[in-house]
């Protein structure tokens, strides 16, 4: 009953994201205890509900970075691209004015 409950819950993908090794051990440690797995189905089982944990943080994770790339782009903040592009911009910018000065001082002092 309890091991059916448990693989129903992972297959939902509930509470995946946060197994540790630690965890999973008690959860099928007390599923060996009331005999509702054997010794040998518990290591699988362990490895299992780690590696659903992990396979669930990275589904977390790529749809975290998917809405916040859709925020960014809704929003009007500049990207790293785009600020280094202006900054090397406003470089130029700053070497052309300082020529331009020194050649207008030249043509005063002549």
């Amino acid at each position: 009953m309890l091991k059916e409950l448990l693989d129903d819950l992972l297959n939902l993908g509930l509470g995946t994201a946060v197994w540790t090794k630690d965890k999973a051990q008690a959860v099928v440690d007390s599923l060996v205890k009331q005999g509702e797995i054997g010794k040998e189905e518990s290591t699988g089982l362990i490895k299992g509900l780690i590696e659903k944990g992990e396979e669930a943080q990275k589904e977390i994770r790529k749809q975290a970075e998917k809405v916040f790339a859709e925020m960014l782009a809704k929003s009007s903040l500049p990207t790293r691209k785009e600020v280094s592009e202006l900054r090397a911009e406003i470089e130029e910018l700053k070497k052309a004015l300082k020529k331009e000065v020194k050649e207008v001082k030249k043509e005063m002092e002549e």
